[in-house]
C-alpha cells in the first residue's frame, strides 16, 4: 500500500488508510499495546515519556519495528487506529532486546507464547473508542492478511491478554483462534489482564 485509501468521500470528514511516516501518535499507541509500553518505559529514563521512548525505537529503523510497518487509519488529519505487523521469522532471528527496558519488566514480554512457526504476526492493533462500530479494525485484520499473502505466508499471529474480550470477539469473527495461554505472574501489575493469548489464522 502506498497511496492514501479513501474509505468514504466526504471532504470535511475524509478518512484514509496509509503506510505511517512520522513520529507515533499516542492515543491509538497507548491503546494497542493495552498499558503494556507505559509499564515496560515508566521510569526507566529519568523525566522520559514512555511514548517518546518506545518512538525512538522506530525512529531507528530497524525491523521490525519501523514505520514501514505500520499502517494508520486517519480521519481529518488525526490519527484514530493503527496496525503494526510484520514477518516473524525474520523479527525473530533480528529483535535485539530493548536496552531501556528493566530486566524484571521483561518477563511479561517473555510470558507470550511466540508462534511456533513462520507467520506475519500482529503486534498491535487499535481504534480510539469513539471511533469502533466503524469497521476499522476489520479493515486492519484484512489489511495483514494481505500483507501476509504478498510476502508468502499462510500463517497470521497476535498476541492479546485474555480479559480484553472486545479484542477476541473481533479476532475470532475473523477466523482466528487461540492456540496456546501463557500467564502473567501474579507478582507483576499486568497480573490483572489476564494471560496471554496466542491467536493464528487459519
Amino acid at each position: 500500500m502506498s497511496a492514501l485509501i479513501y474509505l468514504n468521500s466526504a471532504p470535511a470528514n475524509w478518512l484514509a488508510l496509509r503506510i505511517f511516516k512520522k513520529a507515533l501518535s499516542r492515543e491509538p499507541s497507548t491503546q494497542a499495546a493495552d498499558g503494556l509500553v507505559e509499564w515496560c518505559y515508566e521510569g526507566a529514563v529519568a523525566d522520559a515519556d514512555p511514548i517518546e521512548l518506545f518512538a525512538r525505537v522506530f525512529e531507528l529503523n530497524r525491523e521490525p519495528y519501523t514505520y514501514g510497518n505500520c499502517v494508520v487509519a486517519e480521519e481529518a488529519s488525526r490519527v484514530i487506529g493503527k496496525l503494526h505487523s510484520y514477518a516473524w521469522d525474520d523479527a525473530a532471528a533480528v529483535m535485539p532486546p530493548d536496552p531501556h527496558i528493566p530486566d524484571e519488566r521483561m518477563a511479561v514480554i517473555d510470558a507470550m507464547a511466540p508462534p511456533t512457526q513462520s507467520s506475519w504476526h500482529i503486534e498491535a492493533m487499535a481504534v480510539l473508542p469513539e471511533c469502533q462500530g466503524r469497521g476499522l479494525g476489520r479493515r486492519f485484520i484484512d489489511i495483514a492478511k494481505s500483507q501476509a499473502r504478498a510476502k508468502n505466508f499462510d500463517l497470521l499471529s497476535l498476541h492479546v491478554f485474555e480479559n480484553n474480550r472486545g479484542a477476541i470477539r473481533l479476532y475470532e469473527h475473523c477466523g482466528f483462534r487461540a492456540v496456546d495461554r501463557a500467564p502473567i505472574p501474579d507478582s507483576l501489575p499486568m497480573a490483572d489482564r489476564g494471560g496471554s493469548l496466542l491467536m493464528v489464522f487459519p
